[in-house]
């Protein structure tokens, strides 16, 4: 679920990519968080697939902002352009206490 709403699992990433995007030229203090909040029922291969979906929506906004601001590849950044970057778009990710069922 997101935001009280479903969402299927494939569908994760460029939700959080599209926020991504949208808060880069936001000031560091309101840069976009990613909450995870499971139940403990929750299976650990589909709370791992969640949270694979999230870094790879951070990778990919990472890769789009480095190309556009560098023409680099965010792999190849060197280490000043890479704190930049990491600053325009920090990686948050927040892992809430499971609910009681």
């Amino acid at each position: 679920m997101v935001n009280g709403e479903p969402l299927a699992l494939p569908l994760i990433k460029e939700y959080i990519a599209e926020k991504l995007r949208s808060k880069i030229s936001l000031p560091k203090n309101k840069k976009f968080v990613v909450s995870v909040k499971t139940d403990r029922k929750t299976n650990y291969n589909l709370y791992i697939q969640v949270l694979d979906q999230a870094k790879g929506a951070y990778s990919e906004v990472w890769e789009e902002y480095s190309q556009v601001t560098y023409s680099t590849p965010f792999k190849d950044l060197e280490p000043e352009q890479l704190k930049d970057v990491k600053a325009k778009v920090p990686f948050v990710i927040s892992l809430a206490e499971p609910e009681k069922i």
